[in-house]
């Protein structure tokens, strides 16, 4: 059963490859069930995806100037999609187009953003991209710490005195001084990707709006934006109709069925190949 689902997800990337006009495709696909359950985290890393993805690439394809990515994920290291955009140019790809399938969440939420051009089903839904903040216990969003340190900061006495040393040094002791510092590092990091990549690419208008509800406003930034408003932000994102959406579903419901049967946490795939990253399984000690 399990190589019948291969042979039919691989089957529907070859007909949207040759739907979309593209060189060369591939599929990242993360498992909704294994995220949910939290069971193991399917967060894409730079460090691992983007080298199994460039695998498959040069086994399939000799060149490709026109890249398609099926991507469906709940989030990505820091670096990921620019490491992987600038990879994808020193392979050879100058037009390199993302497919939504469901969900491009979080961080991944910049691998579409930093694309020549984003298809979305109609129920696609992106970010919010605001960066996390990874210590050695409770990952922390990077928005959310740099509000809460600057809120702090604020309420302190302007006087030098007056308790005011107290409160930085406790901030200092707990660790926030640095992860204050580390957010502001990262969401400066995030604003200028979207700068260089997004900026010139629709109005003043529309970017100042994605900026916010991306980016910068707390209050919002657990609502991800949907396919109908990317659409009227960015000038080259594209809800998907007819055919092209049929089989773009079909792919995502043939790949989340296949790695719920096989407890995978993530598939990597092409027309002719498929790396799948195994959830792992529990050593109980007694």
């Amino acid at each position: 059963m399990s190589y019948g689902f291969t042979e039919r997800r691989r089957n529907i990337l070859e007909s949207l490859r040759a739907r979309l006009g593209a060189d060369c495709i591939a599929s990242i696909v993360a498992n909704p069930y294994a995220e949910t359950q939290q069971q193991f985290s399917t967060t894409l890393q730079h460090v691992r995806d983007i080298p199994l993805l460039f695998n498959l690439l040069h086994r399939e394809y000799k060149t490709c100037n026109e890249m398609v990515l099926l991507l469906n994920s709940y989030n990505a290291s820091v670096q990921f999609a620019e490491h992987l955009v600038r990879r994808l140019k020193s392979f050879g790809v100058n037009a390199f187009y993302v497919s939504v399938l469901d969900s491009a969440l979080s961080l991944s939420g910049l691998v579409p953003l930093l694309s020549d051009k984003i298809y979305l089903l109609p129920w696609s839904v992106l970010g919010t991209i605001d960066p996390y903040i990874p210590p050695n216990t409770n990952v922390k969003e990077a928005l959310i710490v740099k509000e809460a340190v600057e809120q702090t900061m604020a309420s302190m006495p302007k006087e030098a005195g007056s308790g005011k040393g107290q409160v930085l040094y406790a901030l200092s002791v707990s660790g926030s001084l640095y992860e204050y510092v580390a957010s502001e590092k990262y969401i400066r990091y995030v604003e200028r990707l979207l700068y260089d990549f997004v900026k010139e690419r629709t109005s003043e208008e529309k970017f100042s709006e994605l900026i916010q509800r991306m980016l910068m406003e707390p209050s919002i930034h657990d609502q991800p934006i949907t396919a109908k408003d990317l659409n009227e932000m960015l000038p080259y994102a594209q809800v998907v109709e007819g055919t092209t959406k049929m089989l773009l579903s079909e792919y995502f419901i043939v790949a989340v069925e296949s790695m719920h049967r096989n407890n995978y946490a993530l598939i990597l795939e092409s027309p002719q190949h498929t790396y799948s990253v195994p959830i792992p399984t529990p050593v109980y000690t007694y």
